[in-house]
């Protein structure tokens, strides 16, 4: 195998970045025997080989494969020429691969397929990141203590990654139990030749190939009988510079992996007499950078998204306490302090007198005031390093505002004027809105009124009612007379009324103008009135009717005219009655006159006479039948001296079918007038053999 090149020259591992390697005898694809290689950061020397998982494509003239860190394997890939062994046989390219900076990846074998992933950081305490806990008896040490949180502060500062100081722990082992711990080790705990050593505990979710995974501990242990150069002074001799692998560990914790460049304090290996504290722009800066980028592109897992730091709030120290607020409140307002302390505090400390509650741990404390006064409100703020000095502030609570509104009743489509008090900062009406101090209102029905005001800080609200009066709503029909006869005129709609002209009262009255005059009648409901006028019109014709005024009867028989709108009436028959029997052979036309008083008025009827049973025999059954009672009031009975079949039918005057009643061997059968109206009825009664008898029967 030849190669010819590699491209690109510069990449980073673990960030799924893809070489591509040219040339020729490359073969069908990697095998036991076939495979590429990068040289082993973490140890300097030697060779790793991919995951088979990141080879991305191999043909004879080309191979493309991602630049590989894992947490399992053949260990990270470094700065270096590039190896590819070709069935057992190995050839280097003259290219020298730069890898610049490193990022840990979880290898996924749980299930198939085996899958590469990154990490990232997530909050893990409830504040936006991470905190870290010195062991009581790291804390002790002046000297590696603050040499630990200069390297501390070196990537708060330069990354913005949000880790945060706890107070002290008990806890003097490296292991999964909650504590991200910074300690010593006991003994031999650490390998021989390794300095310090910082162990990333991961939690993920999901299934290959679709899981997230987060970082859900961080340990670090430095070696105790290792002989440091604490700082701020650079090491010599023998010495070894705690703050230089102290970043170095930060580092791995950072989610970085070992390089290969001796600038790059991410380098797999230091010197004694060597160090190196600060990060460079485009190697462990930017790598540390990166893994941000992918910190603050969102929680996974159920867990919220990392916050970063700012170059405010990074500088390692004892808290600087400072809070603000919305001042003035008001009484029964829930007020929040909000906490801008510097210097990460991981604990807080609020004293709030006179509020509901009086004290509060979490970061952003709320309560509520029930009395207007000043008040003094006290924080304190805690991280590892210590507590910051109390800072207190002062909070002026105000009583707010006594809203009062009028109230008015009114009668319906009247209008009355509601007045609010007790604001300095204007009134808002509902329903609405109306502004102002006073509002005329005229609503339709009952409503209830909210007025809001201010006194420039606190609102209040109170309301007003108007009340709709029950209304009078008279009523008075028009009349017509006949001149100079009385009327009686009744109204309606009110409780009590006066009628004009005659200021007279009560709901009636009678009145018998000579000639048409206009009334008013005022109606009162409580304090509610309404005026309504009727008219009174006078005539000397009278609208006289007769009813029915056409009418058919069968010859013999007879029918009731009766006359309406007069007091008196005279017939052409010279009957003085209201009612006249009417019965002709002939078709008759009749004519009254009625009369009241001086006034007149005439009507006609015509009854016209069929001879509706043509060829009946009326005397076949005058023997066998009996109707009683005649007159009667409400039914009559229709006896038979035989069993009789046949059919009972029965017209009134003016000839219309009342009933119809189908009878079968029977000697006696009822028939209700009831619901008729008084007059003359025709029964016809037919038997099954066409005899016939037709009887009058009077009901009164």
């Amino acid at each position: 195998a030849a190669i010819v090149g590699i491209s690109p020259t510069t990449l980073p591992a673990g960030t799924f970045s893809v070489l591509t390697i040219t040339g020729s005898g490359f073969g069908a694809g990697p095998s036991a025997t076939s495979f590429v290689e990068f040289p082993d950061a973490d140890a300097g020397s030697g060779y790793i080989q991919p995951n088979a998982v990141q080879y991305v494509s191999w043909t004879s003239t080309q191979i493309q494969v991602q630049v590989p860190t894992k947490t399992s394997g053949s260990g990270t890939a470094g700065t270096g020429q590039i190896r590819l062994t070709i069935a057992s046989s190995a050839t280097v390219s003259a290219q020298t691969l730069t890898i610049p900076y490193g990022h840990l990846n979880v290898l996924s074998t749980a299930a198939s397929p085996t899958t590469m992933y990154n990490t990232r950081h997530v909050d893990l305490n409830g504040s936006g990141g991470i905190t870290w806990q010195m062991y009581t008896g790291f804390d002790a040490l002046a000297a590696p203590k603050a040499s630990f949180l200069r390297a501390f502060q070196t990537w708060r500062c330069g990354t913005y990654i949000n880790w945060q100081l706890g107070p002290t722990v008990a806890t003097n082992s490296i292991g999964l139990d909650g504590v991200d711990v910074i300690r010593f080790d006991i003994g031999s705990e650490l390998p021989a030749g390794v300095l310090g050593r910082c162990t990333s505990y991961w939690s993920g979710c999901g299934s290959n190939p679709n899981q997230n995974w987060f970082v859900s501990e961080l340990d670090i242990a430095f070696d105790d009988g290792t002989t440091w150069q604490y700082g701020p002074a650079f090491p010599t001799g023998s010495q070894y510079d705690f703050e230089s692998v102290a970043v170095h560990e930060l580092g791995h914790g950072h989610q970085l992996s070992h390089v290969i460049s001796t600038v790059d304090f991410m380098n797999y290996a230091i010197s004694n007499a060597a160090y190196n504290r600060t990060l460079t722009p485009t190697g462990d800066l930017a790598g540390g950078q990166a893994v941000m980028t992918r910190n603050l592109s969102g929680g996974v897992c159920s867990k919220p998204i990392m916050t970063a730091l700012n170059s405010t709030n990074c500088i390692v120290a004892v808290p600087t306490a400072s809070f603000t607020f919305a001042n003035p409140v008001c009484v029964g307002q829930l007020v929040t302090f909000t906490n801008v302390s510097t210097g990460s505090p991981t604990s807080n400390s609020w004293t709030i007198t006179g509020g509901s509650p009086a004290t509060s741990t979490i970061s952003n404390a709320t309560t509520t005031y029930a009395a207007p006064g000043p008040y003094t409100i006290t924080l304190i703020a805690t991280n590892g390093l210590g507590s910051s000095s109390p800072l207190s502030k002062t909070i002026t609570v105000l009583a707010s505002p006594t809203i009062a509104v009028t109230s008015a009743s009114i009668c319906p489509g009247k209008t009355t004027t509601l007045t609010a008090s007790g604001s300095t900062a204007g009134y808002t009406w509902t329903p609405g809105p109306l502004t102002g101090s006073s509002q005329a209102l005229s609503p339709a029905s009952t409503t209830i009124y909210t007025v809001v005001g201010s006194n420039g800080t606190c609102t209040n609200s109170s309301t007003g009612t108007v009340t709709v009066l029950p209304g009078a709503n008279v009523n008075v029909p028009n009349a017509f007379i006949c001149a100079g006869s009385p009327t009686l005129m009744t109204a309606t709609g009110a409780t009590t009324y006066t009628w004009n002209p005659g200021n007279l009262t009560g709901a009636s009255q009678t009145y018998s103008p000579s000639s048409t005059t206009v009334y008013t009648v005022t109606g009162s409901v409580g304090t509610c009135t309404n005026v309504k006028t009727f008219t009174i019109t006078t005539t000397t014709t009278l609208n006289v009717n007769i009813s029915p005024n056409n009418a058919t009867i069968c010859v013999g028989q007879t029918t009731v005219l009766t006359a309406s709108g007069a007091s008196s009436y005279t017939w052409n028959t010279s009957a003085n009655t209201t009612t006249i029997l009417a019965s002709n052979a002939s078709n008759t036309t009749y004519s009254v006159v009625g009369q009241t008083g001086s006034c007149s008025g005439t009507a006609l009827a015509t009854v016209n006479v069929s001879t509706c049973a043509t060829g009946i025999s009326q005397n076949s059954l005058n023997d066998l039948i009996r109707i009683y009672p005649n007159p009667t009031e409400n039914s009559v009975t229709i006896n038979f001296i035989d069993s009789f079949s046949g059919t009972i039918t029965v017209y009134n005057a003016i000839g219309q079918l009342i009933s119809n009643k189908k009878i079968i061997d029977k000697n006696q059968t009822q028939i209700d007038l009831l619901n008729q109206a008084n007059g003359i009825y025709i029964f016809k009664i037919t038997s099954d053999n066409s005899s016939e008898k037709i009887i009058k029967v009077i009901k009164q």
